[in-house]
């Protein structure tokens, strides 16, 4: 019986040091996920002003192509 309660007492232990390390695992990865989620919500946020910059650029190599064409340069 005292072989037993030993037994039973490792295998316990050893499923509580894996559940630790399991749940340790689980927090950083909600950890990773919230920086993620944050990173991407920064990127929306200013996502108006790259699209500004490539709308002016396009207008911009546009009108030179134009001109080009036309003979305006």
């Amino acid at each position: 019986m005292d072989q037993d309660s030993r037994t039973l007492a490792t295998v316990v232990t050893s499923l509580q040091k894996s559940l630790i390390r399991i749940e340790t695992k689980l927090e950083l990865r909600a950890d990773h996920e919230a920086r993620i989620r944050s990173l991407e919500q920064g990127m929306a946020r200013h996502a108006w002003i790259s699209s500004l910059i490539t709308a002016g650029l396009t207008a911009g190599v546009v009108t030179i192509a134009n001109l080009a064409i036309t003979g305006g340069i």
